[in-house]
């Protein structure tokens, strides 16, 4: 990212995008015309506490916004405002831990926490929106003109995570299993599969499975693998992809209705490591959204949460300023 200096009028700002496989931050400057301007950015390692664990988490957390500060060239200078992004921390709880740590870190001057869904939906621009995500886990939320997110799924891969790399995931080891029940010929996926569980035969992988201390995560990484032979035109995997478009759209839907804006147009923000790797997903779950009554005026692939982020961090300080990231900063 493009280094700037920090005019007097300007504010330095802080997002966090804290998640299952990774985490994000990003350091910017705020001007006062309204434009945000993206500094440095730094990544480590998983920085979600409901999967992680709390102290674990922050380590992350810290770890990748020192990495930005150094990116940034702002090691010592103190920040205006941050925005911390975390499963989890719409309220309650985790709400006031994740609050409490970056207070007594003394993060910014103004620190706030938000759920990990907040700044996709704040990349989708204003007025009727919707946003999915699909990493790991799912969830849509959509925001109607009350301003108040509805949701849909987000229940966890016990119970929901529909259209997620879990459930993508899990979806191809069903499907290599089938074929040994069929005994088919041992396909490419199979393969792979084979190669991910460092099995000899198919029948040993669901051992292999049920032994693993992180088998959530380690099925959800399957998700690349059906991605990666779906693009070589694989028909199998080119089906399960399909399928988790529909689910995705369905949850789309849902929350678009609950939120009133499934009649008109809404502004579309897709998120999440399996969407926006996916063309062909993102494809089908705009296709779903229409079969499902819900028209899409616009779509935002975020491939970077801390962006929209930015822009909620920007807003506490200032929320009568309509304020945008700068023009080609935008992965």
């Amino acid at each position: 990212m493009e280094t700037h200096p920090v005019g007097a009028e300007s504010r330095l700002l802080l997002a966090v995008d804290a998640g299952g496989t990774g985490t994000r931050a990003t350091i910017a400057r705020a001007d006062a015309d309204g434009q945000v301007h993206p500094l440095g950015g730094g990544a480590a390692g998983p920085g979600n506490p409901l999967s992680a664990g709390f102290d674990h988490a922050v380590e992350a957390i810290e770890a990748a916004i020192a990495e930005a500060r150094r990116h940034a060239g702002c090691e010592q200078q103190p920040l205006d405002a941050a925005l911390l992004a975390v499963a989890g921390a719409a309220s309650g709880e985790m709400h006031r831990r994740v609050s409490e740590w970056g207070r007594q870190r003394r993060l910014a001057g103004r620190v706030d926490a938000v759920a990990d869904w907040a700044p996709v939906l704040a990349a989708a621009g204003p007025g009727p929106a919707l946003g999915i995500i699909s990493g790991t886990g799912s969830v849509a939320i959509a925001r109607g003109a009350a301003g108040a997110p509805c949701f849909a799924g987000g229940w966890g891969y016990l119970l929901g995570d529909d259209g997620s790399g879990y459930s993508l995931g899990r979806a191809a080891v069903r499907a290599v299993l089938a074929e040994a029940e069929a005994a088919a010929p041992a396909s490419e996926l199979a393969q792979s599969v084979l190669a991910r569980f460092d099995a000899s035969d198919v029948a040993l992988v669901p051992g292999v499975i049920h032994r693993l201390p992180q088998a959530r995560t380690q099925i959800a990484s399957l998700a690349s693998v059906v991605i990666g032979l779906a693009a070589g035109g694989d028909s199998r995997c080119l089906s399960l992809i399909a399928n988790a478009a529909q689910e995705l759209g369905e949850i789309g839907a849902r929350a678009a209705r609950r939120a009133g804006v499934a009649g008109g147009e809404v502004s579309l923000a897709l998120a999440g490591g399996v969407l926006t790797h996916c063309e062909p997903l993102r494809d089908g779950v705009r296709r779903a959204l229409l079969d499902g009554g819900v028209a899409v005026r616009g779509v935002e692939v975020v491939y970077d949460a801390t962006l929209g982020g930015l822009l909620l961090a920007a807003a506490a300080c200032d929320p009568q300023v309509h304020w945008r990231i700068t023009p080609g900063s935008r992965k």
